[in-house]
């Protein structure tokens, strides 16, 4: 098959998980036997490093006029110049890997949906910016002859939400990064470095997420003040993520009201992806307590480092953790707190949840997110051919 690869909605500047993701699918892709298909790399300025170092005859790259830092242009192009080159490039099939696609093709077409939060968190972006996203989303679902999901929870709310069938969605799951995500190995100490690079010292409990409000970070400093008002454990909390709208600000502000300000310490944004693993596995316990998530690579990142982890009962989370993980409800704070003392303190349930975790996070290889995504196009086709 002659398949393109639309990239062009996806920053390099932005976004490490598009990254990391983008990274790990076409190093599969590269490596895999496809049986000949040839792939077309639909890219632009703001992107095109992601692609430079993946040479083979089997990915050429056609080059597009605007990325994202002209947005509207960026999507106005897309439109019109996609299926000109599915013409041209006589294409069998176009994947959108962004959250949107591109109607009147003369070929099948296939939507990747890695996110739904502008439906699943009302108030999550602006008015204006959430109506657009819901409208094209829609759009772009319902005209793809196959729509990827990564997980089942994401399946269920694109047929909730949206109204496709699920005879065309397909849930393909998101892959753990290993060659960057991996335990401690015998005497390798240098992730210590990070730690006095940053100067944080252990023991400490760890957060990583960009500082959305549905993340609920606020929801973990209390839990983590009530640990530390019933305790004496040495342990501080260490929050890694960007602020997002002043909610960094907010959060601080409660940490001073709760008095654990001292103890609590907010790193912002950190895009080094070695700098995170090694973050992930200085600490006793890796902590999630997120209201919304469609996939949750985090929690498997933080197992393929060997750490134990708690997390919200919300969304995709338990899916996506299986029994790898302790499970708490989100808006409990006595509970959440009572969870991290429990792995923090019983060494038999924490080696308990780091074994399973590493089991868990080793069953989501890019191996297996290249072939289900290669059987998403040979649908994709098929069922553009009986139309």
């Amino acid at each position: 098959m002659r398949i393109g690869l639309d990239f062009l909605s996806d920053s390099y500047e932005t976004s490490s998980g598009t990254v990391t993701y983008l990274n790990g699918f076409m190093k599969a892709l590269s490596s895999i036997d496809d049986g000949g298909n040839e792939y077309y790399l639909f890219v632009n300025s703001g992107n095109i490093k992601l692609f430079e170092h993946f040479k083979s005859p089997k990915f050429h790259v056609v080059h597009f006029p605007f990325s994202n830092k002209k947005r509207e242009l960026r999507v106005l192009s897309q439109l019109c110049m996609v299926p000109y080159h599915a013409r041209r490039l006589r294409l069998d099939a176009v994947d959108f890997f962004g959250t949107t696609g591109v109607g009147c093709l003369p070929c099948a077409s296939v939507q990747h949906v890695k996110t739904l939060h502008h439906i699943l968190v009302p108030g999550h972006l602006d008015r204006y910016t959430s109506l657009f996203r819901t409208w094209a989303v829609r759009v772009s679902i319902r005209q793809a002859d196959v729509v990827v999901a990564n997980s089942l929870f994401t399946s269920e709310s694109i047929m909730k939400f949206i109204g496709a069938t699920d005879d065309r969605v397909l849930i393909v799951p998101e892959a753990v990064d290993t060659d960057t995500f991996y335990p401690i190995r015998s005497q390798d100490d240098s992730y210590q470095d990070t730690l006095i690079r940053l100067g944080i010292e252990k023991p400490y409990i760890l957060f990583v997420s960009t500082l959305w409000p549905y993340k609920n970070a606020e929801v973990l400093i209390k839990a983590y003040a009530h640990l530390m008002s019933g305790s004496k454990l040495p342990h501080k909390l260490i929050i890694v993520g960007g602020d997002w709208k002043g909610e960094l600000s907010r959060i601080q502000h409660v940490s001073q009201k709760l008095r654990v300000s001292e103890c609590v310490r907010f790193t912002g944004h950190i895009s080094d992806r070695g700098m995170i693993r090694d973050l992930y596995v200085g600490s006793d316990v890796f902590v999630y307590p997120s209201l919304s998530e469609t996939f949750g690579l985090t929690l498997l990142e933080a197992m393929a480092c060997g750490v134990p982890v708690v997390a919200s009962n919300r969304t995709c989370i338990p899916e996506t953790a299986d029994n790898a993980a302790i499970i708490v409800d989100a808006d409990n704070i006595k509970e959440l707190a009572e969870a991290i003392f429990n792995v923090v303190q019983n060494h038999e349930l924490k080696k308990h949840l780091i074994q399973r975790g590493l089991q868990r996070a080793n069953q989501f290889t890019w191996q297996n997110t290249v072939l289900g995504t290669l059987r998403a196009w040979q649908k994709a086709v098929e069922i553009h051919d009986r139309r």
